[in-house]
């Protein structure tokens, strides 16, 4: 397959656009493992990951490349001034202290474009880290027999632990602990004691990532010649926020009100609704699958009570029990069903006019492009221009999360088709692109351009 770049996907040079900046200086997401590939002059590939990981309100984690080897961040910070993530590495040599800074700017989620400084100017070097999946989360597994005539369910949670991965395997009503989970790029391989009634065989895994949410390969049992498929599904996770409809039990009646959780993960806010009023709990965290709320009310006789829910989330339920914090006599079932979302659909005309959009490719470069959209009632029709070359929209469909569309891309002889996904809000559009035959995505942004003659002139001609 051809290696292709977004720029020489589309023809044209970058004119210099920006991004459009966030006007909040909260931090991006920056947990994972990254991934920068250069050429060296011999035509040899020099690669160097980056591993973080949040701790506290900065980040740790490592760099390693085959010339430093393995070695941990000194300190890691985010910048809110520069929108930059600043890291401190330094490495003992024969020669002394090896210092080196390092300023990585996020563009989109999934690309961190690096300057590095080696021993104060000495050396520098402009590269891009791009983020890798990982292997995080819930996943549904079907493992084969030796001889294939059998299938055998079972889920593995996988969790970041540090630097690096552990987990649990539920089967039947066992669980059995990973805690050698070894992860690089698209390979995955792992070894861990299951305990069998009276055996414990050592199981190995060597596994491949399919697609970000699908794993296969091989299981084997160690020093025997037992092996047989695995295949391993990622789970998606469960939303926490939105609106529940609460039930909580006592001896005498059961006791319904609204939950509302807003926030996200590490800074969640809940509400209580009902017969108390509207109620802001005290306290509600979630590690892992394990929701605890704490609410306090006033009595009718002046007293203060505080009750404690200790909940297990599924996606659409929460289910557990609730105890008077200062009475454990006190207690009851309490489960909640999570409330549909009603989002409305989109107004076509938030769409209608022209834009400057700028995407970014995988290497952390802008792409300028242009999007001039009609809307005619609930219909709606697209140009794309990129450079001198127009290009038309097909199968445009809009709906609560936004518009939705693709194109034919001439390149070298044969037609790319590529995927947009793009939601309005105001004078600003965000959104992503696709181009799933080589493997490529990424995201854009930009804003609507004032009307002008030229423009409106381009528009009409829809």
């Amino acid at each position: 397959m051809k290696v292709l770049t977004f720029p020489l996907l589309f023809a044209l040079f970058s004119s210099g656009l920006n991004v459009v900046a966030h006007a909040d200086d909260h931090q991006p997401d920056f947990d994972g493992r990254w991934k920068a590939t250069m050429e060296r002059d011999d035509g040899s590939e020099r690669v160097i990951y980056l591993d973080l990981y949040r701790k506290g309100k900065d980040w740790a984690g490592s760099v390693t490349s085959r010339r430093l080897g393995r070695t941990p961040l000194k300190s890691a910070k985010w910048d809110p001034k520069k929108k930059v993530l600043d890291l401190q590495i330094e490495r003992e040599t024969d020669q002394g202290t090896l210092k080196i800074q390092v300023s990585a700017e996020p563009k989109g989620n999934k690309v961190l474009k690096a300057s590095m400084d080696i021993q104060e100017g000495q050396f520098t070097l402009d590269f891009v880290w791009n983020r890798l999946g990982d292997p995080r989360g819930e996943w549904k597994v079907e493992s084969e027999s030796p001889d294939g005539s059998q299938s055998y369910p079972s889920t593995y949670k996988i969790e970041r632990h540090e630097e690096g991965y552990k987990g649990v395997i539920l089967y039947g009503d066992q669980k059995a602990e990973i805690k050698d989970i070894k992860w690089n790029e698209d390979k995955l391989v792992a070894s861990f004691p299951l305990p069998l009634g009276e055996q414990t065989p050592t199981i190995l895994l060597d596994l491949k990532f399919i697609k970000p949410d699908l794993l296969e390969g091989l299981w084997s049992a160690k020093d025997t010649d037992y092996e047989g498929g695995w295949s391993g599904k990622r789970v998606a996770p469960p939303i926490l926020t939105g609106k529940w409809a609460v039930t909580a039990y006592t001896t005498e009646r059961e006791l319904k009100h609204e939950l509302l959780i807003s926030g996200k993960s590490g800074h969640y806010k809940a509400n209580y609704s009902g017969e108390l009023g509207v109620l802001p709990y005290r306290k509600i965290s979630l590690k892992g699958d394990e929701l605890v709320l704490e609410l306090e009310f006033e009595l009718e006789d002046g007293n203060t009570i505080a009750v404690r829910v200790n909940a297990k989330l599924t996606p659409g339920k929460l289910e557990g029990n609730w105890v008077v914090i200062d009475n454990e006599d006190y207690t009851g079932k309490w489960e909640a069903k999570q409330l549909a979302k009603a989002l409305p659909k989109q107004d076509s005309k938030a769409y209608h006019g022209s834009w400057n959009l700028t995407a970014v490719d995988p290497d952390g470069n802008d792409v300028p492009f242009k999007a001039h959209v009609k809307a005619k009632g609930e219909k709606l029709s697209c140009i794309l221009i990129f450079g001198d070359n127009e290009i038309k929209a097909e199968g445009l469909d809009l709906t609560a999360k936004g518009l939705k569309f693709h194109f034919e891309l001439p390149v070298d002889g044969d037609l790319l088709s590529v995927h947009i996904t793009c939601k309005a809000k105001g004078e600003k559009m965000e959104g992503t692109w696709e181009i799933p035959s080589e493997g490529l995505s990424g995201e854009f942004s930009g804003s609507k351009i004032v009307k002008k003659k030229e423009v409106k002139k381009k528009v009409e001609e829809l």
